[in-house]
């Protein structure tokens, strides 16, 4: 029942973090060309690491990769540099523990929940885009 309860609250997390960052943008916080760069720069720094991450448990599955691990890093202070700070950071920061010891994660089933699905993420960089270009 736990699990249940967290994955509802992860989920309900997450789809807040995503609304939060699309007020900004429906705000047009990001309205000036150097604030438009680093979200830029934040997007296909996540989208970057999503394909990768993709790639990699396409060839390999779920084994320890540091070179993710600091994908999700750099996407991570990206995201941050870019004021993307609603809760973004931390799901981008446990994206990056996860590769650096996956198997601790996969052995450990309510602490996976805290770990962001690749897809989340994508829709969550479609969703900004979109609205970006509008």
């Amino acid at each position: 029942m736990v699990d249940v309860i967290g994955k509802v609250i992860l989920v309900e997390s997450f789809k807040e973090v995503f609304v939060r960052i699309l007020e900004k943008v429906n705000q047009d916080y990001f309205g000036t060309v150097e604030k438009k760069t680093k979200l830029s720069e934040a997007l296909t720094s996540i989208n970057q690491a999503i394909l990768e991450t993709k790639k990699f448990i396409r060839n390999e599955g779920y084994v320890d990769n540091t070179d993710l691990s600091k994908l999700w890093h750099i996407a991570l202070n990206k995201s941050v540099a870019a004021d993307l700070k609603e809760g973004l950071p931390k799901y981008l920061y446990h994206k990056a523990d996860f590769w650096g010891e996956p198997r601790e994660w996969l052995d450990n089933k309510a602490s996976l929940e805290i770990v962001p699905k690749l897809n989340d993420l994508k829709n969550l960089c479609d969703g900004i885009m979109v609205k970006l270009n509008k």
